[in-house]
């Protein structure tokens, strides 16, 4: 999947090139087709992993808080980078900077529970 959207991409960044020097107005309709394309591309491997995951929450269910915040942590993290990344492209550097600052105080937010679980196991043992 990796080396298909790879290809698409080079092939796409070839294409634009050309573009931009003949015909620029068509550049933006260019690169949201090959957006599109991309993400129908992804359909596929997401529904995969909505599949691994939901397998993995079905073994790990027995009370465990672990990979339920593991799997918010990194969609936090992966939202946050791609919105603080769209931010800056569009000129936004500041507004890129809060996005990622709320992000990783979202992090820690979500580490909280993780230091209270290891603060009492380490208690129990003193």
């Amino acid at each position: 999947m990796l080396v298909k959207i790879i290809a698409l991409a080079l092939t796409a960044a070839l294409v634009t090139v050309i573009l931009r020097k003949h015909c620029r107005e068509l550049v933006p309709f260019f690169e949201i087709a090959v957006l599109i394309a991309a993400l129908f591309m992804l359909s596929d491997l997401q529904t995969q992993g909505e599949s691994s995951i939901g397998r993995l929450f079905s073994l790990y269910s027995e009370g465990s808080e672990v990979f339920p915040a593991i799997f918010k942590a990194a969609t936090v993290t992966v939202l946050s980078r791609l919105a603080s990344d769209m931010c800056r492209e569009s000129g936004n550097g500041l507004m890129g900077d809060i996005v990622e600052l709320a992000g990783r105080m979202m992090l820690v937010m979500l580490a909280v529970p993780f230091i209270e679980r290891v603060t009492e196991i380490a208690l129990s043992f003193i």
